[in-house]
């Protein structure tokens, strides 16, 4: 009761300066390597435990109403993607989840569509991540890789998402390159920090001491460039704003969502090609 009365009495201005300096994005680097030396590093074992226990939690069905947001903007843009696809009743459909973590999307979306589609869900994700699911999360239709490498080149997908992700990689760019070769009916960008700046922008994230202390690289991408980026490969079918928001220069950015249709790999999933 203290804190959300204090919350409402403290000027947004201050509120911004304590949020910022407490946990949020700061600096603006040349290089991932200089913007990684300054960075505290993380305790692994720790986010491999968090990201096991939200997602036991997603898949016995519970969620924070956050994640719920996020999850239900997901499950409303695969559903127009579904339809748009013509997939048949009880057919699979094949999904590439690069930066997925544990397969939290996957047990939600299991949960809502499994009465007429089934899933063949791939998560890309870091070797300590897979080796914890594999351990504790296996199961038929869902499966993960340590590595785009890993999967075969003429793998079809008709869905590719990437939530929360691109941004956190060295090379946004390369990645979204790399993504866009395999062959698909859409991509989902999700939870995406988008921001009207001339061009991206590298900085460093301070995790708040509630989750775990640690810090790393995060890019801000500008969303002139994106949009132009993606649109030599994709149509932009849909956007819309996520639940997350990330706080840049004491000014907050609303994180983005696209849908978007490949221009390059499009096939008739109903004729089985």
């Amino acid at each position: 009761m203290y804190a959300k009365l204090k919350s409402q009495l403290t000027p947004p201005l201050i509120f911004n300066l304590v949020k910022h300096f407490k946990n949020g994005f700061r600096g603006d680097y040349a290089s991932y390597s200089e913007a990684l030396n300054k960075c505290d590093g993380y305790e692994t074992c720790i986010i491999v435990e968090k990201t096991l226990e939200s997602t036991l939690q997603y898949r016995m069905g519970c969620n924070n109403n956050q994640a719920v947001q996020n999850q239900m903007n997901l499950l409303s843009v695969v559903l127009l993607s579904l339809k748009d696809i013509k997939i048949p009743n009880n057919e699979t459909i094949n999904v590439l989840d690069f930066g997925g973590a544990m397969g939290g999307y996957y047990f939600f979306l299991k949960r809502h569509l499994d009465s007429f589609v089934r899933l063949n869900w791939v998560v890309c994700e870091t070797e300590e991540i897979v080796k914890a699911a594999k351990e504790n999360l296996d199961e038929d239709g869902l499966s993960f890789v340590s590595s785009l490498d890993q999967i075969p080149t003429d793998q079809k997908f008709e869905i590719i998402l990437a939530s929360s992700s691109l941004q956190y990689t060295d090379s946004p760019v390369d990645f979204f390159a790399k993504l866009s070769m395999f062959k698909h009916d859409y991509m989902i960008i999700d939870r995406c920090p988008m921001a009207p700046i001339n061009k991206d922008r590298l900085t460093i994230q301070k995790v708040a001491k509630s989750v775990y202390k640690g810090s790393y690289p995060c890019w801000f991408f500008s969303k002139e460039k994106w949009i132009e980026l993606v649109s030599k490969t994709h149509d932009i079918k849909l956007n819309w704003n996520s639940a997350d928001a990330a706080l840049l220069d004491f000014q907050e950015i609303i994180c983005q969502g696209v849908l978007l249709k490949s221009k390059l790999q499009s096939f008739d999933y109903s004729l089985g090609s």
